[in-house]
Formats: C-alpha cells, sequence, structure tokens
C-alpha cells in the first residue's frame, strides 16, 4: 500500500478486500493523464474515474507486468514516460495511480473492488499545523474524511478560524461549512 506523503489519514481505514479509492468527478477524455496513458500503454479505452486518491493498493507481479508492458524499444519505462510528455508538455502528463489503476482494469487484473472513500484535499487551507491528532477538530473532520492532503500552494485560509470556531462547527457541522466556503466564493479566492 502506498500513501502520499502530503496527506494525513484521520480516520481509521479497514482493507477488507483490495480496492481502488475513486474520488468525485470524472477526468475529460482528453485530460493528460488519460492522452498519456493511451499513447504510453496503447488501450482503448479508459475509465473516466479519478484515481488519485493519495493512496493505493499495489500488487507486485502486475506491476511488474506494466513496467514490463511500458519499457519498449530497450528503454526504461521512465525514459519512456518523459519521452512521451516531452512532445506536448501542456497536453501530457502522468499519474502513477491513473496509469495502474486503469491497467488493471482494462485487463481486469487483481480482482479490484471500486470505492468511494472522501478525501479532503485542501487541508492546508484549514489547519497551519497539527500538534494532537486527537484534537476536536480533526475528530470533526474524520466524521466525512478519511484523509486530509496537504498540498504546497495551499496557504492557511481566513475561512480557517471560521471552520476552527467550536460553536459553529457544532451548530452548522464541518460539511456545511465547507459547503459555505465554496458556495460563497471564498474557495477560488483562496487559489
Amino acid at each position: 500500500m502506498s500513501f502520499d506523503a502530503d496527506c494525513f489519514l484521520i480516520r481509521d481505514l479497514v482493507i477488507d478486500n483490495i480496492f481502488f479509492n475513486v474520488l468525485d468527478g470524472n477526468l475529460p477524455s482528453n485530460h493528460p493523464y488519460i492522452a498519456t496513458n493511451k499513447i504510453l500503454l496503447e488501450l482503448p479505452n479508459f475509465h473516466h474515474m479519478q484515481f488519485m486518491s493519495e493512496f493505493m493498493i499495489f500488487q507486485s507481479p502486475i506491476l511488474k507486468e506494466l513496467i514490463a508492458r511500458m519499457e519498449q524499444n530497450k528503454h526504461n519505462f521512465f525514459e519512456n514516460i518523459l519521452r512521451i510528455i516531452g512532445q506536448d508538455p501542456l497536453g501530457l502528463s502522468f499519474s502513477e495511480f491513473e496509469c495502474y489503476a486503469n491497467y488493471c482494469l482494462a485487463h481486469q487484473k487483481g480482482g479490484y473492488h471500486l470505492r468511494q472513500l472522501p478525501v479532503l484535499r485542501i487541508g492546508g487551507r484549514f489547519f497551519e499545523s497539527i500538534d494532537q491528532v486527537d484534537n476536536q477538530v480533526l475528530k470533526d473532520f474524520a466524521k466525512h474524511y478519511y484523509m486530509l492532503q496537504f498540498n504546497h500552494w495551499d496557504k492557511l485560509s481566513p475561512y480557517a478560524k471560521w471552520i476552527q470556531n467550536k460553536t459553529l462547527r457544532k451548530i452548522l457541522g464541518v460539511k456545511n461549512l465547507l459547503r459555505i466556503y465554496h458556495k460563497t466564493g471564498q474557495y477560488k479566492r483562496d487559489f
């Protein structure tokens, strides 16, 4: 199992079978990840779900098979990825999670199930630091999310003080406070 280093697990994660975590929303067919994988793997169909979910369960035999398939023309797989992306750096990109999940699903490998465990991808907007893992704010977030992701580009939002407010969290709840954050446009202003 692989976790992105910029993630923080805030809730128990029970793994009773192997699965891909699918995020909300679909990737368009011209998304740079899909475009790169179509060239690299020569797969006609891709699932347009988002598999960039901060963690993935990899199976070594399948991963070795995938790497062997990507090692074409006596080049290492990473050289082939870089060569393809170099053809169109703005239109092509690579995600190991997207590549592996689509390969497995296209070839029905590994017996993966699809799950949808919620991940808050903007944790850095609400937490400057996390001193205690048992603080009430994290517990309130954990009622709705399994993980917080901390992107290097996220800055602490002025809205964080509203989310940190115990009374507002009790009255409205974290989920509603986040809805307000999005609906009022603060989400876009924080970019």
